[in-house]
């Protein structure tokens, strides 16, 4: 017999005198019935979490603090952001090191003594996030002062409280964290800029790096709660958070609602970057947010130093700016993550598409000067009803400025602007459609490369949607590109065709297949396709480089499983300049450290390189670390994938990247 106590929690009693199960209900007493049936669905809801931002870290390489950063949300909304250390074969550690619900900062009884600011209007002021702080229209827009305490965490007027009468939060003060992909920020790279780089500053970069060397690590992310929150990355206190004015007057107050319905409000990712001011002549460490969904809106944060210093820069941080569609018309619901870059000497830009939800409804790039805020609308023609999604910014003459822009949009335009500091132009280099030439949209940042072999400019992406309730039941084939940027404007039909085939094998592991080809099949040709070959898949996040390896991550959503919405997908490694398969193993799929015949897959009797993993397949545990991928996954669990891309191809494939 099972243990009681594991099947009836609450004590009560059948009319015939038997303990009730507690998933056992008598269809005749009603009452009992519908309350026996509301805490069940209660606690399935309370226990849903899920993750669908990246994960961060605090290193490239693997050292003795290295420490992996998830976040979090679950379906009561509430968010949750953990730390776990990384061991010397790049697993994470079976329990995080902290989590920020359980620090001091966050517990219901400290809520008063949050930094919490908010940007107060009209002006420029940051000022703890009080009632008697905020202006006239924002008192108006939260209503009462106990709606403000609310959000600061009180939780004396919740539902779970007696005569309480705001939304219980079940799970902790944060809010949820869906989209934001945590950003850590630590001491500077004193290698990152010399003095002979010739910009203004660049003398005094490594001045300003040692004088910084013992700054203390903050993790940055955004959550629903309406907030900017940074979190000390050694112990997870939360020591600052930032509430902009654009999220109070998209109706923050609702989110002390009893029947609170999802709402996005700091749901964009976050750029950290060292920005020379000339004006102070003096290099600042800037952090530039979106609301992404919540939006439109951006905001600029000098986080040089993150502590107390002066009453007039509370908690050593300022505000730069803090931007909404009125001040920058053309500004929709920004995807992806900003990018700030030099684009003159001297001069810094945030450089992000304005994507979907804007005014005026057609795709734009937006550049905002990172210390002033101010902004310049670069538009790119094309029709309504439109947005230009996330952008990659490139130097490609050496000097070290930003000097080209690729970004695609919705209608499934491929887009280069040129001249973003200057006489900007810009010109469609690839319009995206399926086989029936019906537009797939371009929501994610392209890659680019250089073939080494032909020194020709490649652009990679995918195409796909994943934005409204609907999208996850679309299902238009969508596809893998990779195409010349080369002048002449390809089409789908001087692309070569490449094939995927999914597998499952012993212990139910996913496994793909891309067809085989060479450089000699490109002959005539200017690019290669590959349409995604599960029903509703997509890829909507931008593709990487592993060594000589293209990566590209896809989402099949499954609006089928109420447990699992997001349904699964593969991360797929191919050769960038064919399309093809590789032609060394990738993937060590039974994760024995050596990459050899027992990591093929045998197709029609032959052993055949394995090109996609599923995220839900295993193994799950690297032996060694030469390369690992750290997944994070839909139901907040993670994934490690030890790869050999280094080892593939050594030949540089691509110009410095531009920092972000």
């Amino acid at each position: 017999a099972l243990p009681s106590a594991s099947w009836s929690k609450t004590g009560e009693f059948l009319s015939t005198g038997d303990v009730r199960p507690d998933n056992f209900y008598v269809a005749s007493q009603a009452d009992q019935m519908v309350e026996g049936l509301t805490r069940a669905f209660a606690k399935i809801a309370s226990e849903s979490v899920g993750s669908a931002s990246s994960l961060a870290a605090n290193s490239t390489r693997l050292d003795t603090d290295t420490r992996t950063f998830q976040a979090q949300f679950s379906s009561s909304w509430s968010g949750e952001l953990k730390a776990y250390s990384v061991a010397a074969n790049g697993s994470l550690s079976s329990t995080p090191v902290w989590t920020a619900s359980a620090s001091t900062s966050l517990a219901a009884t400290n809520w008063a003594s949050r930094a919490i600011y908010v940007h107060q209007m009209p002006g420029d002021a940051l000022l703890p996030f009080t009632w008697a702080n905020l202006s006239s229209a924002q008192q108006t827009a939260m209503g009462t002062s106990d709606v403000v305490d609310y959000i600061r965490g009180n939780p004396a007027k919740e539902q779970a409280e007696a005569g309480g009468i705001y939304r219980t939060r079940p799970r902790g003060l944060l809010g949820d964290i869906v989209n934001s992909t945590p950003v850590f920020v630590s001491k500077p790279s004193p290698n990152l800029y010399n003095g002979t780089m010739g910009f203004p500053g660049a003398s005094s970069y490594q001045t300003f790096a040692v004088a910084k060397a013992t700054r203390t690590g903050i993790i940055w992310v955004g959550a629903n709660d309406g907030m900017l929150h940074g979190f000390n990355a050694d112990t997870g206190q939360e020591v600052y958070a930032f509430i902009p004015k654009t999220a109070i007057a998209n109706n923050l107050a609702s989110y002390a609602t009893p029947n609170y319905a999802h709402k996005y409000f700091i749901d964009g990712d976050i750029a950290i970057a060292d920005v020379y001011d000339t004006a102070a002549s003096k290099w600042r460490t800037i952090l530039v947010g979106t609301l992404g969904r919540g939006g439109p809106g951006a905001f600029a944060l000098d986080v040089t130093n993150p502590w107390p210093t002066t009453a007039a820069t509370p908690n050593g941080i300022s505000l730069l700016w803090d931007k909404d569609a009125t001040d920058i018309p053309g500004l929709g619901k920004n995807l992806g993550r900003p990018v700030i870059a030099q684009t003159a000497s001297g001069i810094w830009q945030v450089l992000i598409g304005n994507g979907p939800g804007s005014s005026g409804g057609t795709a734009k790039l937006i550049a905002i000067n990172v210390v002033t805020g101010a902004a310049t609308t670069i538009g790119t023609g094309g029709a309504a009803s439109n947005g230009l999604s996330a952008v990659l910014a490139r130097d490609t003459n050496g000097d070290r400025l930003t000097d080209t822009v690729y970004a695609g949009d919705l209608t499934g335009r491929l887009l280069k602007i040129t001249g973003v500091a200057g006489t900007p132009a810009y010109s469609t280099i690839f319009n995206a459609v399926d086989a029936s030439s019906v537009a797939q949209p371009i929501t994610s940042a392209p890659q680019v490369g250089k073939d080494p072999a032909t020194g020709i400019t490649w652009v990679f992406f995918g195409t796909g949607q994943y934005l409204t309730d609907t999208d996850p039941t679309t299902a238009q084939v969508q596809t893998w590109y990779g195409i010349q940027d080369a002048g002449v404007v390809p089409t789908r039909a001087s692309l070569v065709q490449r094939s995927a085939q999914t597998y499952t094998i012993t212990g139910g592991s996913k496994l793909r297949t891309v067809s085989a080809g060479n450089t000699g099949d490109l002959v005539g040709k200017r690019g290669w396709y590959l349409d995604l070959p599960a029903t509703r898949e997509r890829m909507v996040v931008p593709n990487q480089f592993q060594g000589g390896a293209l990566i590209g991550t896809t989402r099949i959503p499954d609006s089928s499983n109420v447990c699992k919405p997001s349904g699964a997908g593969f991360i797929m490694a191919i050769n960038p300049f064919t399309g093809a398969r590789l032609d060394q193993t990738f993937f060590d799929i039974n994760a024995d450290g050596l990459f050899n015949n027992s990591d093929k897959v045998s197709v029609s009797g032959t052993l055949t390189i394995v090109s996609g993993v599923g995220l839900d397949s295993s193994p799950n545990s690297p032996i060694f670390v030469e390369n690992v991928m750290q997944v994070s996954l839909d139901d907040g669990s993670t994934k490690i994938f030890r790869t050999q891309g280094t080892f593939v191809d050594s030949r540089r494939l691509s110009w410095r990247e531009i920092r972000n």
